[in-house]
This record gives structure tokens, C-alpha cells and sequence, in this order.
């Protein structure tokens, strides 16, 4: 991650580092692991808690799930209390209307804003912040390695991330997303996470308020040995001046810049001489690569060494025929839709893309100096391009890279034909391959999020599958940004009880049918998940609840789950595991469904009672391991939570 502040010595500003002038003490902590971290980040100022509406008490709710916009909230407070923000400003105005698109709740976007522009989350991230709800959007709970990410980014200063081979050992460290291990690993190392008592880390388990004090507790010993960030200020009227330069010499050359896609056909090192073959040019032009030519791999900056014959990209030259950019194979997104707002901002466009198969997904974009504006297929200014018209954006984050309209030039922009096999996911952009009525086979790109139907359902990319019929729809570029399939896999249904859930590289279902058969299928992305049709996550889902599973094409797209009752849940066995730190003992028992001994965790509150065997109340300390237990309790979410505990003789 490329930080936006120099570490120079300069100035802090003042206050960052000031605490409450009073301890907050909150009441539902008392005797909770989590105690100390939490009362250490309140007094420091980083957590607050909430008032209980019916005590007027200050609670801290340490088990409660912690949402996305907390963990980011968090996270700000932490690095502002540590002198570990690269910058002071506020940013929310740059962000402000692609935020309120994602309905970020307004006292978070201060924050929200400050972690975009570190690069610890990307505008795209915040799609997943917020779940539509009535009567308003409801916040989304962060997963552990979702937070993992958001700490490695932020305390990443050395970006040793990259830099550092993974050797985590965790019993489950195959379920953690590749794009989070090299964080996860930087955070075991320096000791501000760790595993649960059975060496598992649970990347995809929600996190706690408790689990999140302690985080931040640890995050800020490590950070407290660390040197702050300080962030040199110009002077102020060389820096106007410097700006002015910069303004008018960037204004008379990139006016005449042109970009050109081509292929390599021999690079010299030695000389820093290139030679390429340009789109619709025959001849061979030689180009001389200086030290102010900017060369990006998938866009990641590279030397002129790394470039081979045969690769093709996109390359930028000026007004005197110098190479200002090569820029293989880059990484864009694409988004197509209807311009449905366009306003000058006299630095920038601001405008608004209605998505064309979605009318409810609305993007916001900046046209700079930088951006490529295309109407009807010749270059143009921003000012010309009209409201409601049809376009395609290339985008990087919320910058523009390319604009274009779509118009009529005789190419086709709907195809019909049987799928040759699956999506190809193995280079960007992605790929079908499709066979026409002349049994012409042609493989057709597909826009960055085209939609996607089967047998008019929603669907997935990962739901197309060889023999399907499909109608598809085309932009101005041929990239495919529609697809309507009809699959010969009728649906399928099995119904039985929850054995078990693997998440990992492959998710899968395990259930038991009437028959007392288990029969495990894989999980389709982004499967449908119900529990008494109310819409749900996997992590609801519990083990012993009764479901019905929708298959297409051998995966299961949409669960349909019966919720446990809350209580009159009884337990009997014997105790194999104590766990004092979190109150959780692990209860070895018979499952009533399959006649197998299991074993479950269950938690212990301070409202759990204890019998021990002389009928007397107990402490959980008291408890021992191979004691024959009765629990009576509940589940709240997927945990099972004691009532009472009884230890039989």
C-alpha cells in the first residue's frame, strides 16, 4: 500500500493525543474476559459504548457482533490516538457522494473517507458495508480476516506485507483468503492476533466487541513502539506557485497526448530501445524508454527489464513522439449504463452512471484532464457528452480512465448460440466462448459485472455451464455485458438435516436425509440463504436445523432452513474441554440426529446457572473436565448459550 504522507520531520498537529478527562465504566463487563482491553481503549478514547435506553447506564455489549463501519470507526480512533494517521484532513467532501450512494451512515464518514484514502478500503469495498433493511439500511457484520485486512493495511508503514513469506500455522489457515493472508501474518508476528484455543483462526467468524477491544489493545502496544507519522507542510506560496506550473504545463502537453493498444516486438535493454507494432498499422515503430517512461505490468510498476516480446497493452505518447506510459495488460473496470448525471465542478466532471440492467445500482465517477472522452467513436471533451445517452466507463476507483458513448457502427450487439463450456476465468478480462448458428465458434469478453440470468433467475457466472442455451447482449467494445442462459439441469431439490459446513476453497453442505444417508454438495457463490423465509447468511445456518437445498447445475444456489426453537434445548455428556479465559466448555455428546458422539461448545454467562452435584450453586472455575453435565439452553445466532448446568453424580 503506498502511503500519501512524506515521514519527514515536520510538525504533529496538536490534541491527537489527548484522553477523556474521565473514565468511562461501563456495567456489563464485570467478570467478562474482554475486560481489561475494553477498559483500556475506553479510557484511551478509542471505544465509548452506548447508553442503555432502559438503565440510562453506559454498556459496552462485548458480545455483540462488530459491523464494517465500527471496525472502521475503530481503527480511525486507534491510529489517531497513536499519531498514525498519514493525514489530518478531512476528506468526506471528495468521498461524500459515493459514500451516501452506499448509504454509509453519516457519523461514519469522516472515517470511511480517511480509510479510503489511506487505501485501507477501496470505494468497491463499500458495497458490502450495508444490507438493504426496512425501514433503513442496516449495517454488515465484519468477518475476522475482512478486519485482519483493515489492521495490516493501516499498520503496514514498512509495507513488509508483501515482502513477507506466510507462515501461519493455524489449523484452518487454507480458509483464509489469499488477498488477506500476507495481512493475517503480519498481525501474528507482531503479535497483535492470534488464533482460539484449538489453533483455529475463523476468517470468515464474525468479531466480536469484545474480540475487537482486544485487537485494538494489542494493535496499540505495537504502535506505541512506533515512530509518528508527521506530515511536511510546503510553504505555502511555493506551493501555489509550483501548483500553477504544474496546472499549465500539464494542460498545453496532455492536450495532445494520444494512447495506442499494440504488441512488442523486441526490447532492447541495453539501449532502452522498444519496438512495437500498433492496432491497424503495419509498419514497426521504434521508441526510446527513458527514466521519465512509466511502465506498469497488470497495473504494478516495473523496470524495462520485465518487458518480453509479445506482450500487447496500451501505450501512451506525446506531442513530440516521446513514450510517457506502457501499460500491459491493465486491469480496468468496466461499467455500462446511462449517464444520469453530468455537472462541471470546474476541476473536474462529476457524473452518475445508471447501471443498464439495474436501475437501483447507481455509480458516481470524476472526469479529470486525464480521462479519454470518445463520442461516436472520435476523441471529445467532457462538456459534449449528453444526459441519459448510453455509455461505457473504464475506471480506476472513482477516477475515469475512458469515457465512451455507445453508437450505431453496424456491429452486432446481441448474440444467440450454445455455450462451448464454462466462463474463462483464466486472464482478465473474462471470457465465454459461444457457438453460433453457423457453427462459427467466437469467444466474446465480458464487461466488468455484467448481468446474469438462468432460466429467469438470477444467476452467477459460475452457474453457466457447457450446453446452454444463451441470448447475450453487447456494448459498443463487443464486451459482453448481459447473458440470458436456459439450462438443460433442471433445478433439484434434497431435503434432510445440517451435519456440517465447510467453508474453505471450495464451500460445501453436509446433510442427512430421512433415509439416515449424509450426501455433501458444493456451495454456489453467493448462494441464497432463508431461515424461515427470512432472508439469512451461512452463518446463521446451524447444525440440526432441517433444510431443503436448491440445486442448479450439481451446486446449491438457495437454502431453505427451519429456525431452531430458542429454548428447551437439553444436552447431556461429559465435559472434554474448559475454557476459563472465555467461559466456553466443549461438551462431548451424542448427537440425537445421527447417533454419533459430536462435540459442542457451549458458552457460559453471567447469567448461566451452575448446580453442582450437592445441589448447590457453583462457579464455572469449579467445573471439571470429564464432569457428566446436563445443559439446558439456547442458541443465539450459531452459539449455544447455558441456561443451566447441572453436574450429575
Amino acid at each position: 500500500m503506498k502511503k500519501k504522507a512524506t515521514i519527514a520531520l515536520a510538525f504533529i498537529m496538536l490534541f491527537t493525543s489527548m484522553v477523556p478527562a474521565f473514565a468511562v465504566e461501563f456495567t456489563d463487563i464485570s467478570g467478562h474476559w474482554g475486560r481489561n482491553h475494553i477498559q483500556r481503549m475506553a479510557d484511551k478514547g478509542i471505544v465509548s459504548g452506548s447508553e442503555d435506553p432502559n438503565t440510562g447506564r453506559r454498556v459496552y455489549k462485548p458480545d455483540d457482533p462488530v459491523t464494517k463501519v465500527e471496525a472502521i470507526v475503530m481503527l480511525y480512533s486507534m491510529l489517531r490516538e497513536t499519531e498514525q494517521l498519514i493525514s489530518q484532513n478531512d476528506h468526506t467532501s471528495r468521498y461524500r457522494s459515493i459514500m451516501t450512494s452506499a448509504d454509509i451512515p453519516e457519523w461514519a464518514m469522516r472515517q470511511v473517507a480517511y480509510a479510503i484514502e489511506a487505501e485501507i478500503i477501496s470505494t468497491t469495498d463499500l458495497a458490502g458495508f450495508m444490507k438493504d433493511a426496512e425501514p433503513s439500511p442496516e449495517q454488515q457484520s465484519a468477518a475476522r480476516e475482512e478486519v485482519a485486512i483493515y489492521f495490516g493495511k493501516a499498520m503496514d508503514t514498512e509495507e513488509e506485507a508483501d515482502r513477507t513469506a506466510t507462515s501461519l500455522d493455524f489449523k484452518d489457515t487454507e480458509q483464509i483468503s489469499s488477498n488477506a493472508l500476507p495481512y493475517v501474518n503480519l498481525l501474528v508476528e507482531k503479535d497483535v492476533i492470534s488464533g482460539d484455543t484449538e489453533n483455529n483462526f475463523n476468517p470468515r467468524q464474525t468479531i466480536t466487541r469484545a474480540e475487537m477491544a482486544a485487537l485494538l489493545s494489542k494493535a496499540v502496544e505495537a504502535l506505541e513502539d512506533s515512530d509518528p507519522i508527521v506530515i511536511q507542510l510546503p510553504d505555502r506560496e511555493d506551493e501555489d506557485e509550483d501548483e500553477d506550473e504544474d496546472d499549465d504545463e500539464r494542460d498545453d502537453d496532455r492536450r495532445n497526448w494520444t494512447r495506442k493498444e499494440g504488441e512488442i516486438q523486441r526490447v532492447n535493454t541495453d539501449t532502452g530501445l522498444i519496438y512495437i507494432t500498433f492496432e491497424d498499422e503495419d509498419d514497426v515503430e521504434l521508441y526510446k524508454v527513458d527514466r521519465n517512461t512509466e511502465i506498469l505490468i497488470r497495473s504494478i510498476e516495473h523496470e524495462l527489464i520485465s518487458l518480453k516480446r509479445d506482450m500487447k497493452g496500451e501505450f501512451t505518447i506525446n506531442e513530440r513522439d516521446e513514450l510517457i506510459r506502457i501499460d500491459i495488460e491493465p486491469r480496468r473496470s468496466r461499467f455500462t449504463g446511462y449517464l444520469r448525471v453530468i455537472t462541471d465542478l470546474s476541476t473536474h466532471y462529476a457524473i452518475v452512471v445508471e447501471s443498464r440492467g439495474d436501475s437501483d445500482n447507481r455509480r458516481s465517477f470524476r472526469i479529470t484532464d486525464d480521462s479519454e472522452i470518445i463520442i461516436d467513436g472520435s476523441s471529445s471533451r467532457a462538456s459534449r457528452l449528453e444526459k441519459d445517452e448510453l455509455v461505457t466507463v473504464e475506471y480506476n476507483d472513482l477516477d475515469v480512465i475512458r469515457i465512451e458513448n455507445d453508437y450505431d457502427d453496424g456491429r452486432d450487439d446481441e448474440v444467440e448460440g450454445i455455450l462451448e463450456g464454462p466462463v474463462s476465468f483464466s486472464s482478465y478480462p473474462y471470457t465465454i466462448q459461444v457457438r453460433k448458428h453457423n457453427r462459427r465458434s467466437e469467444e466474446y469478453k465480458l464487461d466488468d459485472n455484467p448481468t446474469v440470468r438462468v432460466d429467469n433467475r438470477r444467476g452467477y457466472l459460475e452457474d453457466l455451464s457447457r450446453g446452454d442455451i444463451v441470448e447475450m447482449e453487447l456494448n459498443r467494445d463487443g464486451y459482453v455485458t448481459r447473458i440470458d442462459a436456459i439450462s438443460f439441469d433442471r433445478e433439484t431439490k434434497y431435503e434432510g438435516t445440517i451435519q456440517q459446513i465447510t467453508l474453505g476453497r471450495t464451500d460445501t453442505i453436509t446433510i442427512m436425509d430421512d433415509d439416515r444417508e449424509e450426501r455433501t454438495f458444493e456451495l454456489a457463490e453467493g448462494v441464497d440463504v432463508f431461515i424461515d423465509n427470512d432472508r439469512s447468511s451461512l452463518s446463521d445456518l446451524r447444525v440440526n436445523a432441517k433444510v431443503e437445498l436448491h440445486l442448479e447445475g450439481g451446486r446449491v444456489v438457495e437454502i431453505e432452513a427451519d429456525r431452531l426453537p430458542r429454548s428447551d434445548r437439553v444436552l447431556q455428556g461429559t465435559i472434554d474441554r474448559l475454557d476459563d479465559r472465555r467461559d466456553i466448555l466443549t461438551l462431548e455428546h451424542i448427537s440425537q440426529q445421527t447417533d454419533r458422539y459430536i462435540k459442542t461448545s457451549v458458552y457460559v454467562t453471567r447469567d448461566t446457572v451452575i448446580v453442582g452435584r450437592d445441589n448447590r450453586n457453583i462457579d464455572f472455575t469449579r467445573l471439571r473436565r470429564d464432569d457428566e453435565v446436563l445443559i439446558n439452553g439456547h442458541y443465539s445466532n450459531n452459539d449455544f448459550i447455558a441456561d443451566r448446568i447441572f453436574v450429575i453424580d
